[in-house]
Parts: C-alpha cells; sequence; structure tokens
C-alpha cells in the first residue's frame, strides 16, 4: 500500500518537526488508526537514517571550494529566473 504524495509531504514535515501542533496531533491519530501510513512513515524514517549515516559528515564539514566555484561560474551564467543548465 503505497501513501500520496499530500501524505508524503505530511510525514517529511512531521520527521522535520514542521507541523503547526494542531496538524500533529491530528497526524499522529491517523497514524494510530492507519497501519498504511504508520508503515510509510517507517519507511522515511529508515532512508533519513541511511542518508544520514551515509553523508551525515558531509554536512558538518565546509562546502569544498571546488564545488563553490561551480556554483559562483554557474550562479553568474543564470538569467534571474531561470535554473542554469
Amino acid at each position: 500500500m503505497n501513501i500520496t504524495e499530500q501524505e508524503y509531504e505530511l510525514l517529511s514535515q512531521y520527521l522535520d518537526r514542521e507541523l503547526p501542533v494542531e496538524a500533529l496531533e491530528q497526524l499522529e491519530r491517523r497514524l494510530a488508526a492507519e497501519p498504511r501510513l504508520q508503515a510509510g512513515l517507517e519507511r522515511l524514517q529508515a532512508l533519513q537514517q541511511q542518508l544520514k549515516a551515509t553523508y551525515g559528515q558531509l554536512a558538518d564539514g565546509p562546502v569544498p571550494e571546488r564545488t563553490l566555484a561551480l556554483l559562483r561560474g554557474a550562479s553568474a551564467q543564470a538569467t534571474p529566473g531561470q535554473l542554469p543548465e
């Protein structure tokens, strides 16, 4: 059983602690009543842990100068309102 895109966004906000209190309480009631939604949350939690285990150290360090140079070059070439190619 899959979760909808809207439910995915809701669960993502839940994991990131971005939900207002009322929405948080409503989601927690749904999680208790809907095994499909609870399974979706568990999948997202597992993915989040895998990403942290794999890339967590990168997030703690500085951005490499080469990456910054590439971003600066792309930014200079971009037209306002357009993404660089």
